[in-house]
């Protein structure tokens, strides 16, 4: 069987074939234990399960291991350049307990903070706004940037999409992205279903129309790469505030899909991977009929903490209680108009008796 270039050995190995692994690059997650360097053959990682895989399982794998030789040209190349696809089972007793996966290139690599050391640059990096890489001493990316990233995970999607594969748990930590050419690597492909798998996902990536208990399909994996790719365009973690961020991509036809994508009443009328894809690539969004949930409101903005004085203040003279300013005083107008009144009557009395007195 034909595996990736650059595998020398079978399509399935025994595990004590290969010898003692090395220390694991991961402290174990999800379906492994944990993922080992390979001794003697740089670049390509052992990843061993918490138990063996069963028979479907183990069928699964071994056919996505062997799909990449039926592929075109182009699909094969993206297998390369954008995946961690599986080329060997490892077996153990005639069990599949894992599999071997190509490591990520170098360029998905960089320095950050806060400690400055090297490590795999994931894709949630992205998913923070402009002042949040600043604050960090780094260049925030441009939109083109972010487009390309967005672009290449949304390939694999299709890609997959292609070949009837669910990925379902689409999440920061499964994506790397390179600071060199904003290229997108996608991890953890030997877990992919055929046409559907368990509901995999990740805290904040729940799908409204997909129940835990419901498997996933690829409905589901519509749902979170558009979510996925709302962030990474958006540098909003939040759905909600990713929903309203959305409309003000300078792209109209992104923010329609998009928003398609994520609050469609159905998951049948999500717009299909390669649809989103072309709308990336610049060419119109052929829109059909979407009904829409309502676009929850804009959580309000939380006012800003207070400021403590950095310094205590000097004590000096108690100062004087603080008064009140008397409030202004408003003209009572009825009371002055009757007071008027009766002055007038007055005088007019005094007239008349002076009128009397003067006729006598």
């Amino acid at each position: 069987m034909t595996t990736a270039a650059g595998w020398q050995l079978p399509a399935a190995v025994d595990l004590a074939a290969l010898g003692p692994l090395a220390a694991s690059i991961s402290l174990g997650a999800g379906q492994s234990t944990g993922i080992h360097p390979v001794p003697g053959h740089d670049g390509w990682l052992a990843k061993l399960y918490h138990k063996p895989a069963d028979t479907d399982a183990a069928a699964c794998l071994d056919w996505l291991i062997g799909l990449p030789a039926s592929m075109p040209p182009a699909d094969r190349a993206r297998v390369v350049t954008s995946t961690s696809w599986p080329v060997a089972a490892l077996l153990d007793g005639g069990k599949t307990i894992g599999c071997v996966l190509p490591q990520a290139p170098a360029r998905f690599r960089a320095n950050m903070p806060p400690d400055g050391a090297e490590r795999y640059l994931e894709i949630d990096w992205l998913a923070r706004p402009d002042t949040s890489f600043v604050r960090r001493g780094l260049t925030p990316p441009t939109w083109e940037q972010r487009l390309r990233v967005s672009h290449d995970v949304v390939s694999v999607a299709v890609l997959l999409g292609r070949y009837g594969l669910v990925y379902s748990d689409w999440s920061y930590s499964n994506a790397f992205y390179s600071p060199a050419d904003h290229s997108a690597y996608v991890i953890d492909l030997d877990g992919c279903g055929r046409h559907r798998m368990s509901n995999i996902f990740q805290p904040n990536w729940e799908d409204p129309h997909t129940p835990r208990s419901s498997p996933a399909d690829a409905t589901t994996d519509r749902y979170r790469v558009a979510l996925l790719v709302a962030r990474v365009l958006t540098g909003e973690r939040a759905t909600v505030h990713a929903l309203h961020a959305l409309g003000d991509l300078p792209h109209p036809a992104l923010t329609e899909i998009l928003r398609d994508s994520l609050l469609a009443a159905t998951p049948a009328q999500r717009p299909a991977a390669a649809t989103l894809l072309a709308v990336l690539d610049g060419r119109p969004y052929l829109r059909m009929p979407v009904d829409r949930l309502p676009l929850p409101a804009r959580p309000a903005v939380a006012p800003a903490p207070a400021v403590k004085p950095t310094t205590e203040p000097v004590a000096g003279p108690a100062a004087r209680p603080a008064v009140p300013s008397p409030a202004p005083v408003v003209p009572d107008r009825p009371v002055h108009v009757g007071r008027w009144f009766a002055a007038l009557i007055v005088a007019l009395l005094i007239l008349s008796l002076a009128v009397y007195l003067a006729s006598l």
